[in-house]
């Protein structure tokens, strides 16, 4: 039996409370159950915190009932208000100013689930590279759409290696620190040609998953949708605990 999945644009103001519920639970069994994190504003059985408003933009890969199998969250930087900003800001060189941008969004909360998605024969670190390009190509072309030209965030050292080899245009913009004893970057994304290149995935990779559909555009393994209409049928730094395969995630907390 194949399974369908697809990545979703949802505003932050407009989740419905189905999708609210199953994102938030994905968040809390990812990032505070399986990665330990410390969250101040952690409850009991969801992970939300006052980044996620009514401007924050959720791109969610999801099944056809509903089921989260992946998230990352884009944030705009025009204000000041944004992760980085407020709780990391001793990570970024004394020289570089914080972005406070129209152009500049910040990307946190990546997750991808491989143990989740059921019906895959593949091996986990192609499906991983898979949806993980899925999910930040949607993310990407989400946010050239509303005129960003890079996106900043803090990740783990290994997600930026990668990233990399994926062939995304990353750069630090501080020094690798070491946070709850793994090292982490703030780091550039740029949704530059080199960036949008590496995230259209060649049909090689994409064309022979089963279950998934290509999208003609852009080669995507995963169908690509958008709930509020902006980027529709265009494309776009986890689940619960498994011995099997734990979540890709990122420190782009």
């Amino acid at each position: 039996m194949s399974s369908s999945l697809c990545v979703v644009v949802h505003r932050g103001s407009e989740l419905s409370t189905d999708c609210r519920r199953k994102l938030g639970r994905y968040r809390h069994d990812v990032f505070i159950k399986e990665l330990g994190w410390s969250l101040p504003d952690k409850c009991e059985d969801a992970e939300w915190d006052r980044y996620d408003t009514d401007t924050t933009t959720h791109v969610v890969l999801q099944d056809q009932k509903g089921d989260v199998h992946g998230c990352t969250r884009l944030i705009p930087t025009r204000g000041g208000a944004y992760m980085l900003s407020e709780l990391f800001s001793h990570l970024m060189p004394d020289d570089i100013p914080l972005p406070d941008s129209n152009q500049v969004w910040e990307l946190s909360r990546l997750a991808i689930s491989v143990a989740r998605v059921p019906s895959v024969d593949d091996g986990q670190n192609y499906l991983q590279r898979t949806l993980l390009t899925a999910l930040l190509a949607k993310a990407a072309n989400h946010a050239l759409l509303h005129g960003v030209q890079r996106l900043i965030g803090l990740t783990y050292v290994g997600v930026e290696r990668l990233l990399r080899r994926l062939g995304v245009h990353i750069h630090r913009a501080g020094p690798a620190v070491e946070v709850d004893g793994r090292m982490v970057v703030a780091g550039w994304i740029e949704l530059d040609e080199q960036t949008m290149r590496a995230l259209s995935a060649d049909s090689s990779v994409c064309g022979s998953h089963r279950g998934f559909r290509r999208n003609k555009a852009f080669g995507y393994a995963v169908d690509s949708e958008a709930s509020d209409g902006s980027d529709e049928g265009t494309p776009e730094w986890g689940g619960g605990k498994s011995a099997q395969a734990p979540a890709l995630t990122t420190h782009w907390t």
